[in-house]
């Protein structure tokens, strides 16, 4: 219980977040989310606009399947490009109608005389001459739009933004899907890739960016309503090229509601035209943005159950776990599926992979046991764990914790490379790698808490209040002389910031400070009396430990400093939380029940009874616990 109960996983405590600039990631429960790079893969627009002659997609000649001006061809300017006849003029259209003039002729010579002939054969070449000219024109658009394509290329790859902008500016008229898609996904790289030395702020000011993003609103907007009767049949978007779109929406965070819901519903029954790596990124960018919708996840669902082997590289499989965790997607049998391949393939997993695998598994608190070994013996291969980034290590360990299970030599092997790399971790890094030792007791008397605190105990103020409760909270589980300095620091730097601690986050603090016994009465106090004035928002669990820190408090207080004015302040505070309980049993699971009820027993008759709100307490736990029996 103690081991557990301040912890994320058990008492809605910090969870691991952060992703490296490029996709910054800020997803919150409790407060926290792990690092997630997603890097455009190379040539996507190549591959988003080319993926392949399948289902839906019109035939091409083999001569035509090359890069863009294949797939524009099937991207939504017309339908498939005409069959060109054994001559190489015209297409099937012209020819027919040629061979209908001819036969006219032979008609008219026979019984209708040369006038006819002649009005034959002029219908005949008028035919011709228009299918023609039919046939030319898409060609024509097609070749234009696969050298806008070229261009936007060429220019991006110069890492000028002004000049790509404008290139856009000036062929926007004419651009079709690809087009589009590919100039979002260009500007989108050049911004996250640091080389243009152009902020996103200053992208999302632009005049040309809003230009784009309006067009592609515009364009995905009307691929959603039918034609008007008599009109030719509207342009298919690529899926494609909306996985993209969403890509490049989700890393600029563009809270474009409306557009990314109008591409869920094209996208949805038609999942299998895309790509694994476009899956993977699109279902990424809507957990991302917060806005996938149940259909469209259940759908995805479905589509990875019928993947077929290997199908789905690791990466892909890594990243759609990671999604469905991050939009609070708890499918069981989906999660099952992914953990038989991933560990299956584990040896070949790289460091960003497991950590946000185990991530996205601790989250939706699904503890597969074979996956969390095989991923951790893959990090045990070599000097794979010194190739870990920061955060990658705190997510790991943070995982194991989360649900519990031991991995000594994984544990033991992450000692040495966090001290080396400790100058190198963030606040909430130490925090989540203190919080996962100390709840999993393993490695004590390593030398990890002295080397990691020592490091947060120079830069307290620049913690947040979620990780200072998380490294007071694993503090008092050791025996160093650093965790009392620490705890000590904390009391010196925090007492007129916990007004920023959440109730979950006081309540650790106050049972911390309580069991390692730590000489700072005022800051307990300090604690006790904010806790007081904000009791109607701390949840259930969180309320319960709160009642063992002031009782551990209590009991642990010399008897001649009983009468002080500090400690009947505290005996108040303490009475106070205990009235508010009772009004509140009905809430309190059974275990908490349990946890309250030993808290008061702890305290003995002399203080129980001599204080109301807690000896009114003492007298209906009884009832509430006699009344669940009877209920069950």
């Amino acid at each position: 219980r103690a081991l557990q109960a301040p912890g994320p996983a058990s008492r809605g405590a910090a969870m691991p977040f952060k992703l490296p600039p490029e996709v910054e990631e800020s997803v919150q429960e409790g407060s926290l989310a792990p690092q997630d790079k997603l890097k455009a893969p190379p040539g996507l627009e190549i591959a988003a606009c080319s993926s392949g002659d399948g289902a839906g997609r019109p035939h091409q000649r083999e001569g035509e399947r090359r890069g863009l001006e294949a797939t524009a061809s099937s991207s939504g300017d017309g339908a498939a490009r005409p069959w060109k006849g054994r001559g190489g003029r015209g297409c099937d259209a012209a020819a027919s109608s040629s061979g209908d003039g001819a036969r006219r002729q032979r008609k008219g010579r026979e019984g209708r005389g040369a006038a006819q002939t002649s009005r034959g054969a002029s219908s005949s070449c008028e035919s011709s001459s228009d299918s023609n000219a039919l046939a030319r024109r898409p060609r024509k658009v097609l070749r234009r739009n696969k050298w806008i394509n070229q261009q936007i290329i060429r220019v991006a790859n110069t890492g000028n933004m002004q000049r790509l902008l404008q290139t856009i500016k000036s062929h926007i008229s004419e651009m079709n899907a690809i087009n589009l898609a590919t100039a979002l996904h260009r500007v989108t790289r050049l911004v996250v890739g640091g080389k243009s030395g152009v902020t996103v702020m200053w992208l999302l000011r632009n005049r040309v960016f809003h230009l784009l993003r309006s067009t592609v609103v515009q364009q995905i907007q009307s691929a959603l309503q039918p034609p008007p009767p008599g009109a030719p049949e509207k342009k298919a978007f690529e899926v494609q090229c909306m996985s993209i779109v969403c890509w490049s929406c989700a890393t600029l965070r563009l809270q474009e509601e409306q557009l990314m819901s109008n591409i869920a519903n094209i996208v949805t029954p038609r999942l299998g035209e895309l790509k694994p790596f476009e899956l993977s990124n699109m279902v990424w960018a809507y957990a991302k943005l917060s806005m996938g919708k149940p259909a469209l996840f259940e759908a995805i669902s479905k589509r990875m159950l019928a993947r077929g082997k290997g199908e789905f590289s690791l990466q892909c499989l890594s990243m759609i776990a990671w999604s469905f965790a991050t939009a609070k997607v708890k499918d069981t049998t989906l999660f099952s599926s992914l953990a038989v391949e991933m560990s299956a393939n584990a040896a070949h997993a790289k460091p960003q992979e497991i950590a946000n695998t185990l991530w996205a598994y601790a989250k939706v608190r699904c503890a597969e046991v074979k996956l969390f070994n095989a991923l951790a013996d893959a990090a045990l291969q070599g000097d794979m764990l010194q190739t870990f980034k920061p955060q990658e290590l705190s997510n790991t360990v943070w995982a194991f914790a989360t649900v519990g299970l031991q991995h000594p030599t994984l544990f033991c092997s992450v000692v040495p490379v966090a001290i080396n790399k400790r100058n190198e971790l963030s606040p909430q890094n130490n925090a989540n790698i203190l919080w996962a030792f100390a709840k999993l007791q393993v490695c004590r008397r390593s030398g990890l808490f002295p080397a990691l605190l020592s490091t947060s105990i120079g830069n307290v103020p620049q913690h947040k209040p979620q990780e200072i409760s998380q490294i007071v909270w694993a503090a008092s589980r050791e025996d160093y002389s650093t965790c009392k300095r620490f705890l000590w620091t904390t009391a010196q730097l925090c007492s007129k910031r916990l007004h920023e601690f959440s109730p979950q986050a006081l309540a650790n603090m106050i049972e911390a400070y309580a069991v390692m016994g730590a000489d700072t009465p005022a800051f307990s106090e300090a604690m006790a009396r904010e806790s007081v004035c904000r009791l109607h928002q701390f949840e259930p669990m969180a309320l319960s430990n709160l009642f063992r820190g002031v009782t551990l408090s209590a009991r642990r207080r010399p008897a001649h400093l009983n009468s002080n004015p500090g400690s009947e302040r505290h005996n108040a505070a303490m009475d106070t939380i205990a009235a508010h309980i009772t009004h509140r049993l009905g809430e309190l699971q059974d275990n908490d029940l349990n946890y309250v009820n030993h808290c008061l027993q702890s305290l003995g008759r002399s203080i129980s009874e001599s204080l109301p709100g807690t000896a009114a307490l003492a007298a209906a736990l009884p009832r509430e616990c006699l009344r669940r029996r009877q209920a069950a």
